[in-house]
């Protein structure tokens, strides 16, 4: 879904996304899933980067995720949503840390 919206929208996109599984989970519509887990992470770790907030408490992303999340980080420094700084943090974050654990 992120992939095909105008870079400018994804934030919005995301949020929504978020929101639906945070209704969903209330609704016990289904339990939270690694994927659900892992775009709700994401979230959080976006908006620490874009308002210079620290990200407590980090977890392993889903491998298959990560060049995902990176590519979108790269779209959304782009337009500015996030500073330059944002994919060497991903990095630091979650690459270096999924690395320690291989």
């Amino acid at each position: 879904m992120v992939s095909e919206v105008p870079d400018e929208a994804i934030l919005k996109i995301l949020d929504f996304k978020c929101k639906t599984i945070r209704n969903d989970l209330g609704n016990q519509y289904w339990g939270l899933t690694a994927e659900a887990y892992s775009v709700l992470y994401f979230r959080l770790f976006l908006r620490a980067v874009k308002y210079d907030q620290p990200l407590h408490n980090v977890i392993l992303l889903p491998a298959q995720h990560i060049e995902f999340y990176k590519t979108t980080i790269a779209r959304l420094v782009k337009v500015q949503e996030l500073p330059p700084t944002a994919l060497e943090r991903f990095d630091r974050t979650f690459v270096t840390n999924e690395q320690q654990y291989a």
